[in-house]
C-alpha cells in the first residue's frame, strides 16, 4: 500500500490532472524519465504498479493506457551468494535451540519457505501427525490452499540428502514444540505460532520477521534474515530435487514465472553434482541411534525417539553414573542392615541387670 502511495505522490506534481483524465501521452515523458533514473528491478516494479493502478482506477483490466506500458521482465538483484550458506544455517539453528518455538518455525521455513502471510495463519489443526511424516496444511492466501509434507527418509519421494536432513530437523523440532504447545492436541483452533507474551494470539507477519532478525543477530550474521530470505534459500538449497515438486510445495501454479525468473539462483555448475553418480556426493549429516536404529539430527546428545545416548562419551558417562549409583545404593543398604543389628543388640543389652550403671561409669571415665 505504501509503495503505491509513494508512486502516486511522485506522479501528481508532474502531471497535474485527475487520474481519470490522464492519457498515455501524459505518462510517456515520465516513463522515459524513469528509464534513465532507475535500474531494471526498480523500473519493473514502478511500471507494474502504475499499470495495476490504472486498471483499478478505470475498472477496466484492458485499460488502453496500461496496455501500452511495457513493464519488461523482472530481474532479481539477488544472486546465490546472497542466500544463506550451510554454515550460516547451522549458526541460526544454534541461536534458536533454546526456544522450541523459534527452532520449529525456523526449521519449517528452511524446508518449505512459506510466505509470511501463510505461516502466521497456521493453527494447531493444520498440522497432521503420522508415524513417518507430518503434513502441514498451508491456508489459502496469495495462492491456493496446499498441504506440504515433512517426511522421514522412508516415506519421502524426494531423496536429496540436504532435503532429507532438513526434513528430519523440521520433523523433530516441530514434535518437540507441539509437546509443549498449550493448544496441542485439545485446542485445534489455537495459533500454531503464537505470541508468548500475549497468549492465544497469532504472531503477525512483522513479529515473525522480527523473530528471524533476532536469531540472525544472535548468530552473528551480517545478512538481514527475513521470511523471504529463508524462502529463497529453501528453494535453492535442494539442488537434486525435481523443480516441479518444489513449485507445488512453495505454492506456485503450473506455468508460473516466479520460480524460474525470480527465485531460482542455481547456475549450471550447481547442478553438476546431481548429474554424476559419484561416491563423493554429499552424504547425510545425521546420527543413527545405536539402540533403535532411527535417524537423529546432528547436535542431539540423546535419541529423540528412544532417549538412548547417541555419543560414546555420553554413553560411558551414563554407564559410570549408573554403576556409581548402584555401588552407593549397595553401601547404603549394608549400612542400614548394620544399624538395624546395632539397634537390636542395644535393645537386648538394656534389659541386662546393671547395664545402666555400667554405662554411667563408662561415660564418667571417658570425660
Amino acid at each position: 500500500m505504501f509503495s503505491y502511495l509513494d508512486l502516486l505522490n511522485s506522479i501528481v506534481p508532474k502531471i497535474k490532472k485527475p487520474f481519470s483524465e490522464i492519457t498515455y501521452d501524459d505518462l510517456e515523458p515520465l516513463l522515459s524519465e524513469w528509464q534513465e533514473e532507475y535500474g531494471k528491478t526498480t523500473l519493473h516494479g514502478r511500471r507494474s504498479k502504475l499499470k495495476a493502478f490504472l486498471r483499478w482506477e478505470s475498472e477496466n483490466k484492458h485499460d488502453p493506457r496500461a496496455e501500452k506500458i511495457r513493464s519488461g521482465g523482472y530481474v532479481s538483484p539477488i544472486t546465490i551468494h546472497d542466500l544463506l550458506t550451510d554454515e550460516e544455517i547451522t549458526e541460526l539453528r544454534k541461536a534458536a535451540k533454546d526456544d522450541p518455538r523459534d527452532l520449529a518455525v525456523l526449521d519449517f521455513h528452511l524446508l518449505w519457505g512459506p510466505r509470511p502471510s501463510e505461516s502466521v495463519k497456521l493453527k494447531v489443526k493444520d498440522v497432521e501427525i503420522n508415524d513417518e511424516y507430518i503434513v502441514v496444511n498451508i491456508p489459502q492466501t496469495k495462492t491456493i490452499y496446499r498441504p506440504v509434507p515433512i517426511p522421514l527418509t522412508t516415506e519421502s519421494v524426494i531423496q536429496d540428502p540436504t532435503f532429507l536432513d532438513c526434513a528430519l530437523n523440521a520433523y523433530t523440532s516441530l514434535m518437540q514444540y507441539l509437546n509443549a504447545h498449550p493448544g496441542y492436541p485439545d485446542d485445534p483452533d489455537y495459533p500454531l505460532w503464537y505470541d508468548e507474551k500475549k497468549g492465544r494470539k497469532h504472531l503477525d507477519p512483522y513479529s515473525l520477521s522480527r523473530v528471524f532478525r533476532r536469531l540472525g543477530k544472535r548468530a552473528g550474521l551480517e545478512k538481514n534474515i527475513s521470511t523471504y530470505m529463508l524462502r529463497r534459500t529453501a528453494f535453492n538449497r535442494f539442488k537434486g530435487v525435481n523443480r516441479e515438486l518444489l513449485c507445488a510445495g512453495f505454492g506456485w501454479k503450473p506455468g508460473s514465472k516466479m520460480p524460474t525468473q525470480v527465485y531460482n539462483k542455481l547456475r549450471p555448475q550447481d547442478y553438476l553434482e546431481t548429474l554424476i553418480n559419484s561416491k563423493s556426493k554429499k552424504e547425510r549429516d545425521i546420527q543413527i541411534c545405536p539402540q533403535c536404529g532411527k535417524e537423529n539430527p546432528q547436535g542431539k546428545n540423546f535419541c529423540v525417539w528412544c532417549s538412548h545416548a547417541l555419543k560414546e562419551s555420553l554413553m560411558a558417562d551414563t554407564v559410570k553414573r549408573f554403576h556409581a549409583d548402584q555401588t552407593a545404593q549397595k553401601e547404603l543398604e549394608e549400612l542400614r542392615e548394620k544399624m538395624t543389628k546395632m539397634e537390636e543388640l542395644l535393645s537386648k543389652m538394656v534389659k541386662v541387670p546393671g547395664f545402666e550403671k555400667f554405662m554411667e561409669e563408662a561415660i564418667k571415665n571417658s570425660e
